[in-house]
């Protein structure tokens, strides 16, 4: 509880449901970690009890009491047991104990035995019934708190172990997140790096103006049955130009966007904006960028607004050479 609070009162106000839903939650979550509470709602049971036997509870609090005592057997069997100590006691106390005052002495005296042990048998088996009952119900009740501690003690170490389990899984998953992010920045470092370094080979290629560096691939349209469908190309041993060659049917753009990519729509390269030589398309791209696969090569038209509209797709076979 927080300090400041009447902690018998909050305690007498959840015994008999005054509380809020959440306040009563807040105070049974501190019940079973908190011995302090936990002993707090103890003695509000206790003196709640004692003052409704003796009739002193305020007539609003009275009825919300025995409206605990009808949804609590165990609380109801205390009242019981307390009302009986109190008749014993009742009648214990309307005995007198006599002195002489003329020679102090002790002309009468109850002996100790008839302030604790009733005179008529009557009594005697009232009493004894009632200290059964309180042997019984106090080891019932003994027994119940030390489940009840025990559970709490469990529930205690249980919801610990859970929260540390929590924060473990939370940080491996943290970890985890922050290597999959290292990977993914490593792997573009090195994509950025493949880029340049093909970039840097197909320019010294270029440059060399060697013929027999440059490698020219005639392409024919996807699905045509013209010479050159699917054409098989052998990867060289040595880097070399890769000169692909689409033939268009029609020359209906100035400009045209072409793009390389895998048969599972991996792209290669590209788009690249080229202008036809005729109805020819040219495209110049390092061998160092393929693998044996199955590639595309999509060309679209570019119309004077800028909008690329898809004109053929071309395929070739690249497989590795003997």
């Amino acid at each position: 509880m927080p300090e400041g609070i009447d902690k018998e009162e909050v305690s007498r106000q959840y015994l008999l449901r005054e509380l809020s839903p959440e306040a009563a939650l807040r105070l049974e979550e501190e019940y079973f970690a908190n011995d302090e509470v936990f002993e707090q709602i103890e003695i509000a049971e206790d003196e709640l009890i004692d003052e409704y036997v003796k009739g002193e509870l305020p007539q609003q609090r009275h009825k919300l009491f025995e409206d605990l005592l009808r949804n609590s057997p165990r609380i109801a069997q205390r009242v019981e047991l307390a009302k009986l100590l109190a008749q014993g006691i009742s009648r214990r106390g309307s005995e007198q104990i006599a002195v002489s005052s003329t020679a102090d002495r002790v002309v009468h005296i109850t002996s100790w035995k008839d302030l604790f042990w009733p005179v008529s048998v009557s009594q005697q088996i009232t009493f004894a019934a009632a200290v059964l009952l309180l042997v019984v119900t106090g080891t019932g009740l003994f027994v119940s708190r030390l489940r009840l501690r025990e559970a709490s003690r469990q529930l205690s170490e249980s919801q610990a172990e859970l929260e540390r389990k929590q924060q473990a899984l939370i940080a491996e998953n943290n970890q985890h997140a922050r290597e999959a992010k290292q990977l993914t920045e490593s792997l573009r470092a090195q994509e950025a790096e493949n880029a340049r370094l093909q970039t840097e080979l197909e320019r010294t290629l270029k440059n060399e103006s060697q013929l027999g560096s440059i490698m020219p691939i005639l392409l024919s349209i996807a699905g045509s049955r013209a010479e050159g469908t699917n054409k098989v190309v052998k990867l060289p041993a040595e880097p070399r130009i890769f000169e692909l060659r689409m033939t268009l049917e029609e020359q209906n753009y100035e400009r045209y966007a072409v793009t390389v990519k895998t048969a599972d729509e991996r792209v290669i390269s590209g788009p690249h904006e080229l202008k036809a030589n005729g109805k020819l398309l040219k495209l110049r791209l390092t061998s160092t960028r393929f693998r044996p696969d199955d590639y595309i090569v999509t060309v679209s038209g570019i119309t004077p607004s800028g909008k690329a509209q898809q004109v053929e797709d071309y395929t070739f076979r690249l497989v590795r050479g003997k």
